[in-house]
C-alpha cells in the first residue's frame, strides 16, 4: 500500500510483562482510531524485533542471547569481556563451533548487540536501534528494567536520549480511571538528564568523588519547553520546583532560567520548593497544570494519578534528531475514550488523533 506507515514498538521485560501489554494496547488503539481517521488509503506496519531481532532491547537482549547459549554478563552483572571479544572477532562458522544455536539469522543481531555491550555498556544493539528510530521518526516502547549494581548496563532510556539529542521530557497525568481526583490533568516537564548525574555521571575510581552536576546548560532546553508548552496550551502559569533553599547554586540557576523563560513568553512563573510541591500536589492536584523540575527529583510520586506506562519517542519537537520523550507512568488496563483523547500520535510529522 502506497501510504503505508511504519510504527516502531519495543516491547518491555518480561518482569514488567503487565506495563508492556498496557503499551501495546494503547498502541492498537491508536492504531485502531487512526485508521477510522484516515480510511483504508493508509496502512500501518508493526516493526518490532518479531520482524527483525536486531530491535531487540534491554532484559529482553539478554534472554535472546541466552536461548543461543550465549552469557554476555558475568555473574556479577557486568560484560564479560572475554565473551564479547570472541563475538566481535569472530566469524559465523567460528562462533557456531562454540555456540551452536547461533544461525545465519542471528548473527548480525549477535555481533551488534556485543558490540554495544563492550563498548557502550548498553543492553541494545545501538546501530540497529538508533538508526530505526530515525528512519521511522516515532515509536513505542515498554518497560525495560536497568539492572543495579556497579559496571552494569546503564539505563537504555538515558542513553538513547543522549544518542538523539533528547534534552526533554514531558510527562502527562491524566485521571483517567476512578481515583480519588476526579479532574486530575497535570503536565509536568523533566529534565532527563543528557548530562550530570542521571547520566551515568564517571565515578572516580581510587576517590571518594564523583562529578555530580545536577544543573547543566541543557536544563534551560527544558525549561524553555515548559514555558513554551504552557503559551501553545493557553496555560497561564508554570511552576518551577526546586531547592534553591538548600542547593543555592545549582537549583536557584534553574530558577533563573524560569525567569528568564517567563519574561520571554509572557507566561507567569511560580517558583515553589520541592517539598511544599510534594505536598500541596498530593492534597490539590488540580492546581498544578505544567510543573517543570530536574529529573534528579523525578516524577514518579504522580503515578497514583496516572494511567498506563509507555514511553514514546517523538521527532521534531525538541533536539538535534529525535528531540522528546513522552512517558505515561503507573498501570492502568481502563482504556477509555477519556484517556484516548488526551493524546497525539505522530509519525513523520503526519498527524493522526485518537
Amino acid at each position: 500500500m502506497a501510504n503505508d506507515i511504519n510504527v516502531l514498538y519495543f516491547p518491555g521485560d518480561d518482569r514488567a510483562e503487565d506495563a508492556s501489554e498496557v503499551v501495546k494496547d494503547v498502541a492498537d488503539a491508536a492504531i485502531a482510531r487512526a485508521s477510522e481517521v484516515l480510511g483504508k488509503d493508509h496502512g500501518f506496519n508493526w516493526l518490532s524485533e518479531d520482524e527483525d531481532n536486531r530491535l531487540t532491547v534491554g532484559l529482553r537482549v539478554l534472554k535472546r542471547m541466552e536461548s543461543l547459549g550465549i552469557n554476555m554478563l558475568d555473574d556479577q552483572n557486568r560484560r564479560n569481556p572475554e565473551v564479547l571479544d570472541f563475538l566481535i572477532d569472530s566469524d559465523l562458522a567460528t562462533i557456531q563451533g562454540k555456540y551452536a544455536k547461533v544461525t545465519d539469522a542471528d548473527i548480525n543481531f549477535v555481533k551488534d548487540a556485543a558490540a554495544s555491550l563492550k563498548t557502550l555498556n548498553v543492553l541494545v544493539p545501538a546501530d540497529s536501534v538508533l538508526n530505526k528510530i530515525k528512519e521511522v521518526g516515532y515509536a513505542f516502547k515498554g518497560a525495560t528494567g536497568t539492572l543495579s549494581g556497579k559496571g552494569t548496563p546503564s539505563s537504555i532510556n538515558v542513553f538513547i536520549r543522549k544518542k538523539l539529542f533528547s534534552d526533554a521530557c514531558v510527562r502527562d497525568f491524566k485521571n483517567v480511571a476512578p481515583r480519588t481526583f476526579h479532574e486530575v490533568d497535570v503536565n509536568m516537564a523533566v529534565f532527563v538528564g543528557t548530562e550530570g548525574v542521571v547520566s551515568d555521571t564517571p565515578h572516580i575510581e581510587g576517590t571518594d568523588y564523583t562529578d555530580a552536576k545536577i544543573i547543566t546548560q541543557k536544563s534551560e532546553a527544558i525549561v524553555q519547553k515548559a514555558f513554551e508548552y504552557a503559551k501553545e496550551k493557553g496555560i497561564d502559569k508554570v511552576y518551577v520546583a526546586q531547592k534553591g533553599n538548600i542547593l543555592k547554586q545549582s537549583d536557584n540557576a534553574f530558577v533563573e532560567f524560569g525567569r528568564k523563560w517567563s519574561a520571554e513568553t509572557g507566561i507567569e512563573m511560580e517558583y515553589i520548593i520541592f517539598d511544599n510541591f510534594l505536598q500541596r500536589i498530593t492534597k490539590n492536584p488540580d492546581w498544578f497544570r505544567v510543573v517543570v523540575t530536574t529529573n534528579f527529583y523525578g516524577s514518579d510520586f504522580l503515578v497514583p494519578l496516572a494511567g498506563a506506562m509507555f514511553t514514546e519517542v517523538e521527532s521534531n519537537d525538541l533536539g538535534t534528531d529525535v528531540g522528546n520523550f513522552v512517558r505515561f507512568e503507573g498501570k492502568n488496563t481502563d482504556f477509555t475514550q477519556t484517556k484516548l483523547d488526551t493524546r497525539c500520535y505522530r509519525q513523520n510529522n503526519e498527524g493522526f488523533y485518537i
